[in-house]
């Protein structure tokens, strides 16, 4: 724990100095606070607990009902294990599983700002499940019953279907993105590689950005924002929210005669906003399940900004 401490205080420190750096400054942004937007708006499931209370209900209290259980299972384990040294270990892992319920007041009080997020309380959570997975096992172990083996499978076989089914989802969804998107994913790529400038910027619309999180490095070319990947300091997410708030409002309700970013392509669905709307530019390339929207000036001259701008 010493060594942990000592190993994080350097980032510990930098954190609450630029928290209090930011506080200090007193300049007014617009808009919401850094803080505000990483962890209340980019990613909620990881720092902030109580967005709502329905929230709560739906998101956290199954885990947190998963971790009581976990907690009464130490506390018997500690009082029953065979060994001191498996004791020993019970109430160290109770302590724990105990922390994860003590982060929940800090995350309380802070509901409101999402100060806390950025510290992700809740990441040990994972190593934790690992941790007491094992400790059940040996105390199973332990019982000395002849039927210990049989117990232990049935408790596999209780566990596995809720342990292996996000990762079973995510693997055939993945198989599926990469089987039906591959053909229509290198059609894109190779004509922009043909007619696009070296710099296009192309912005992905919000709704096939999950299966377009591999474009900058499989076109080479920007996308402006991607709402999966955000940066971490202040200037820079208030730049990737304000991107991201600015392809939200062209997707939903069509281009403007000026845009406040350079985007040379729009990438987007069939049918959509950006793709009926004349305003938006013409499409210049159209697969199974996308089209590509060139991005064009008012007067019908394609824009060709420099890339200083």
């Amino acid at each position: 724990m010493a060594a942990f401490v000592a190993a994080a205080a350097p980032l510990a420190g930098m954190i609450i100095w630029t928290r209090l750096d930011v506080a200090a400054s007193g300049v007014a942004a617009q808009g919401p606070s850094p803080d505000a937007i990483y962890s209340l708006i980019r990613e909620p499931w990881h720092g902030a607990p109580f967005l709502s209370w329905a929230y709560f209900a739906a998101q956290w209290l199954p885990g947190y009902l998963l971790a009581a259980s976990m907690l009464s299972g130490c506390i018997v384990i500690a009082r029953t294990g065979s060994e001191a040294r498996q004791r020993a270990f019970a109430i160290w892992l109770a302590t724990l599983i105990a922390y994860l319920f003590l982060a929940l007041m800090p995350s309380f009080v802070e509901r409101h700002t999402g100060a806390v997020g950025k510290f992700y309380p809740f990441r040990p959570s994972s190593l934790v499940l690992l941790l007491w997975l094992a400790l059940a096992l040996a105390w199973l172990n332990g019982l000395g019953t002849r039927h210990y083996l049989t117990v232990k499978l049935l408790a596999l076989a209780l566990m596995a279907p809720t342990f292996l089914n996000a990762a079973t989802t995510r693997i055939a969804a993945d198989m599926t993105y990469s089987a039906d998107f591959a053909a229509d994913k290198s059609a894109v790529a190779a004509h922009l590689a043909s007619h696009g400038a070296p710099d296009a910027v192309v912005l992905l619309d919000p709704a096939i950005e999950a299966s377009f999180l591999d474009f900058e490095r499989r076109t080479r070319h920007p996308s402006l924002a991607i709402w999966k990947f955000a940066p971490t300091n202040d200037k820079q997410l208030r730049e990737w929210y304000r991107r991201i708030m600015f392809r939200k409002s062209l997707f939903e309700d069509g281009c403007p005669s000026e845009l406040a970013y350079r985007v040379d392509y729009l990438l987007t669905v069939p049918g959509s906003v950006v793709a009926r709307a004349p305003g938006c530019g013409r499409i210049v390339l159209e697969t199974e399940h996308w089209q590509l929207v060139r991005r064009v000036a008012p007067g019908g001259v394609t824009r060709r900004r420099p890339a200083t701008q």
